[in-house]
């Protein structure tokens, strides 16, 4: 997530006596960050500043009051299948600290609701800063028809994924969003002298789909085995490996969320990310997203030997029992 820091300088010559400073005071910017998810059962909202400071700008950003509004008023409208109003106030929450950076990472603070959303169509935000008289407010679709699997189904009892002429055949529906995604997750585990630490990657294989369409995948081995070759490191440290299980996910986003996303292809500038957003008064994004998912998919045995045995995968050292 990106901030903006405005910086002090202060301009001077050895020769001249006159030094000025430039500092202009001026009211912070404000950050909203949501992307409510529509399976999830608790949904968070970042809210952030920029700042001027006299101080040395390097430590003035480790103090927490750099990033957070002492005070704030935060509002959520949502407008149910039979319009319908909601409204919640979301509650302060100190989350797990951040990574390691330039900005404080503890305490992490996030606003926070509880709420199944399937059942609503339209959520609005509205955030007052008494300290500014500032009201910041966004409104957003809420993606809650995500399509479904048909091949494989949920209606099937296997979990056996076969590549009988070289492909495992796919076949789903896309929902009603504006822009559909397909991936899925590869489950193993790194087996160590000492221990042994289960691990994934995530990779999407079909993307840019528009709403309310029927797609078919020829998901090849030989593709999969490339994949699993270039998402996982060959560590010296781990002695064995073993597979566990594939997930396959369709994904949707609402239609400023997939637009915010494409503007990151083209290594966007800072003050493109800012100028961006759907949020009047302040800057970030207010949108959501949905997904499904077909979990605890299992390599049959011709599929199992491939990974081991294969020269695209062989170094990776997998086997089929500890």
């Amino acid at each position: 997530m990106r901030h903006l820091i405005a910086i002090f300088f202060i301009l001077s010559a050895s020769s001249c006596s006159n030094d000025f400073d430039v500092v202009i005071p001026a009211k912070p910017t404000t950050f909203v960050y949501c992307v409510l998810n529509t399976p999830d059962s608790v949904h968070y909202i970042r809210i952030n500043k920029s700042f001027i400071t006299l101080d040395n700008v390097y430590d003035y950003v480790k103090r927490s009051d750099s990033l957070y509004y002492p005070d704030l008023n935060l509002l959520i409208e949502l407008t149910d299948n039979n319009s319908r109003i909601v409204s919640i106030k979301p509650g302060k929450i100190i989350y797990e600290p951040k990574d390691f950076g330039l900005f404080t990472q503890n305490p992490n603070i996030l606003y926070a609701f509880k709420l199944n959303l399937k059942d609503y169509l339209n959520a609005k935000l509205r955030l007052i800063i008494p300290q500014n008289a500032d009201t910041i407010t966004a409104e957003t679709a809420i993606v809650a028809d995500t399509g479904k699997f048909l091949l494989p189904g949920k209606w099937s009892s296997t979990k056996s994924m076969s590549f009988f002429g070289g492909c495992y055949n796919l076949r789903w529906e896309t929902g009603g969003g504006a822009f559909h995604s397909m991936s899925y997750t590869f489950h193993y585990r790194d087996i160590l002298a000492d221990e042994t630490i289960s691990r994934s990657f995530e990779y999407m294989f079909q993307y840019d789909f528009g709403p309310n369409a029927e797609r078919e995948f020829c998901l090849r081995l030989e593709d999969l085995l490339y994949t699993i070759n270039s998402r996982i490191p060959d560590r010296p440290e781990v002695e064995v490996r073993m597979f566990d299980s594939i997930d396959f996910h369709i994904d949707t986003a609402e239609k400023f969320l997939y637009d915010y996303a494409n503007i990151f292809r083209e290594n966007p500038s800072e003050f493109a990310l800012i100028n961006f957003t759907n949020i009047k008064n302040g800057s970030g994004i207010f949108s959501s997203r949905s997904s499904i998912h077909l979990t605890g998919m299992r390599l049959d045995v011709q599929a199992l030997d491939a990974l081991i045995n294969s020269v695209t995968t062989k170094h990776l050292r997998f086997i089929r029992y500890e």
